[in-house]
Order: C-alpha cells, then structure tokens, then sequence
C-alpha cells in the first residue's frame, strides 16, 4: 500500500470517529508524508484538503502550496518570464530561513547560502547552462554579476562563479564592471529601495554597445534588479536577460488575497 493510501485512509478514519487524538494523528502523519517528498503535487493537494475537511490545523503547509500553486501558474522554474521588461528564468522556488517547512526547501536553501559563500558545484553551473540556452540568450554576451553588499561578498561569491559559467557558454566574463559601494545588507535593515550610481563603482566604457545578461542568487521583489538593468541601459549596455537560482516564495498567501489577485484587484 502506497503511502497516500495511507494517508487517505487515516482521513477516512478521522471522518468516522472525529476525535482530537484521530486529528492530531492524521496532521502528523500528513506533515511526515510531505517530509518524506513521498506524494506528487495533486496527490499532495488532495490530502490536504482532505485533511482540513477533518478539522486538521495545516495552516502552513496550506499556505505553502498555495503559493508554489500560483508561483507555476504564473512563473514557473525553468521557464522564460518578463519583469520590467527583462526576460528573467530561475532555477528554484526559495522559502526564506523561517518559512522552510520540508526537506527539499532546505535543501535548496543550504545550496545558496553555501553559493553565497562561493561553494557551488558542476551540476549547478550545468543546471544554469542549460536555462540559459532554454531563454535563448545566444552566443557572444556579457555576464555581468550584480553585485552583492559589500566588495568582499562580492568578490567571494562571483570572481571565480563568473568566470567558469562564462567559459561554459561562451560569454564575455563581466565581472568587476560593476562592483558595490559597501552598504548594509537590505535583509538586515528590511528596506527594499532603488538602488543608483552612488551604490555601484561602474565602468561605462565596458558596457557600451554590449548586450547583457545579468545574474543573482535570488529574486525576491525584482526592485535591485530593475535598479541595475536601468543602470547599464543608461551606461549604453543592452540588457537582454536575468537569470537566478532561487525566487523567493512567500507561504504567508491566503485564499482572499489569491482571489483579489484573480479579479485583478486588492482586497
């Protein structure tokens, strides 16, 4: 018998008898089988609501779906998007340090923090080869690496990344063409604000007449992003493309503001 199975005959037990033992137990035994990774996604779903029908607090796992739900409706890993007009493609939904509920979303969490660190491995650098060609982005570009908070993060997570993901695809390796005015992290300070040219040291001349492809270990609200494609736009550099590791999901998705979202309104 399948694990699913299982699960669906606990919610079936759970519905017969209605105890808050019974209930307790079919939130555990659902909470294992998404840890285990052992349901696909609609059999997932099904369980959960299922599960919800029985009185079961799974608030968080909701949420969680929820968003992943809508995230592939909208912008799908793997696949080309626009945002502000750049054509972005990321490999990995990411759940921030407190929102990470199952294995596989600290997994791919513990894969950028050891990327911020400059750890990576050939199957990442394949992984992104492989959405680069999928964009279409062609030969001949510039990557250029936006850069983190400070020179030395910079230089830790980019010198030696730009230079093998360039070599793989036959692009020019861009990096110190954009390099940070040391600030504080905007994680650490919780603003999200535009970014300038006093926040970067830009060498214009390198950008001119060059098409670009931009790269960062994750997109979150896009408003760096847009701050530095304007940047080198302005410098006379083409950007034609962006792409990430992660893009950060938020869980905290109710079914009221998923259904403002579908009337194209606020609520």
């Amino acid at each position: 018998m399948t694990s699913a199975c299982t699960g669906y005959l606990l919610a079936r037990k759970v519905l017969q008898k209605r105890s808050s033992r019974s209930v307790r137990l079919l939130e555990k035994t659902v909470r294992c089988l998404f840890e285990r990774s052992a349901l696909k996604s609609d059999e997932r779903r099904e369980l959960l609501l299922s599960a919800r029908s029985c009185g079961c607090r799974l608030s968080d796992l909701t949420e969680r779906e929820i968003s992943l739900f809508t995230n592939a409706r909208h912008t799908p890993p793997g696949e080309v998007f626009y945002l502000s007009g750049v054509k972005v493609g990321y490999l990995y939904p990411y759940f921030g340090r407190h929102k990470q509920l199952l294995a596989e979303d600290r997994e791919v969490a513990e894969m950028i923090y050891r990327f911020k660190d400059g750890i990576y491995d050939d199957e990442l650098l394949e992984e992104l080869v492989c959405l680069c060609e999928s964009m279409s982005l062609g030969k001949d570009k510039l990557l250029v690496c936006i850069p983190a908070s400070t020179q030395s993060a910079t230089d830790r997570r980019y010198r030696r990344f730009s230079a093998d993901l360039s070599a793989r695809l036959a692009w020019k390796d861009g990096y110190g063409i954009m390099m940070p005015v040391d600030r504080i992290p905007c994680h650490l300070t919780g603003e999200r604000r535009m970014l300038g040219e006093k926040n970067y040291y830009l060498q214009k001349s390198l950008l001119r007449g060059r098409k670009v492809v931009l790269f960062d270990d994750i997109l979150t609200t896009g408003t760096t992003l847009f701050s530095v494609a304007g940047l080198i736009e302005r410098a006379g550099g083409q950007v034609l493309g962006a792409v990430f590791i992660g893009r950060t999901l938020d869980p905290a998705v109710t079914w009221r503001t998923l259904a403002g979202k579908i009337a194209g309104k606020p609520m």
